[in-house]
């Protein structure tokens, strides 16, 4: 590992080496998909709680509700790991289970719920429309593969139908991703 490092920092400052353990991650990033189950999770308090989940996914299908509070992953009691590690628990292979023990305001006992993890897609536009006259909005949220294509689909949409003069393209916690997007996005324009 320290040779790997070592190789790649004598390179340029925009390579990076991903270990195997952080396969997902580096999926996510280019892609934009992930095995999971569709939750957004955070640390509120010191709880790894629930505070938002993709409609249609294993999370919402399988009963959690925003607010429930996670103290197990397949058996192992997380409130004493570190929440980036517990946090990298919940994501797996598609087709693979997952176990929650969970804690919910107005329910006397933790209870458990099972999942299949599947593959979770994030649209790189999670919304577009018209915010004020003839003024179009596009929430751009990564640059990941066929992003450009879908910027390019709701300006199209946008402009077709609603007529617009300006186009706001909002890039406000936009990671980064390929830059072959960046590319073709600015390629748009």
């Amino acid at each position: 590992e320290t040779g790997i490092q070592s190789m790649v920092s004598s390179l340029d400052p925009y390579t990076n080496y991903y270990p195997e353990s952080r396969v997902e991650d580096l999926r996510y990033m280019t892609t934009g998909e992930y095995g999971g189950i569709g939750a957004t999770i955070y640390n509120i308090n010191g709880d790894l709680t629930i505070t938002d989940m993709l409609p249609g996914y294993p999370a919402e299908r399988g009963g959690l509700k925003v607010g429930d509070i996670i103290t197990h992953i397949d058996g192992r009691d997380i409130r004493d790991l570190d929440k980036d590690v517990a946090m990298d628990l919940l994501d797996g292979s598609t087709g693979s289970s997952l176990s929650l023990k969970l804690e919910r305001y107005g329910t006397a006992n933790p209870f458990e719920l099972e999942f299949i993890r599947e593959k979770i897609e994030i649209p790189a536009v999670p919304y577009a429309g018209v915010v004020a006259d003839s003024i179009g909005y596009i929430a751009f949220s990564q640059f990941t593969r066929g992003g450009a294509g879908e910027v390019r689909l709701a300006y199209k949409q946008l402009k077709d139908s609603m007529d617009i003069k300006a186009l706001v393209l909002d890039l406000r916690g936009n990671g980064g991703g390929l830059l072959q997007e960046s590319i073709a996005l600015v390629n748009l324009f």
